[in-house]
């Protein structure tokens, strides 16, 4: 297991960094299921055992946009969740 700091949507809690530890991004977002089930339900999707971001969800894992939900995730590592917003 790994430590990770984990970076949320300011709009969607008061406790916005999590420091948790797992071993991969699925592990992640169960984690984050586990804390915070508001932000679980906004962020994710489930179906079959597999927890995926919301299509306006962008996933940075060391500042880097990753689309691959079996990232494995190394001591120190921080993950960050972006909400995309539009309107005009």
């Amino acid at each position: 297991m790994a430590q990770i700091t984990v970076s949320l949507p300011r709009s969607m809690t008061d406790d916005q960094h999590l420091i948790v530890d797992v071993a991969n991004v699925q592990q992640l977002f169960r984690q984050i299921r586990e804390v915070n089930q508001r932000a679980f339900n906004t962020l994710f999707r489930e179906l079959n055992a597999e927890i995926t971001p919301k299509a306006f969800v962008a996933m940075f894992v060391n500042d880097e946009q990753a689309f691959d939900v079996h990232v494995l995730l190394n001591d120190g590592d921080t993950v960050t969740f972006g909400v995309a917003i539009a309107g005009g």
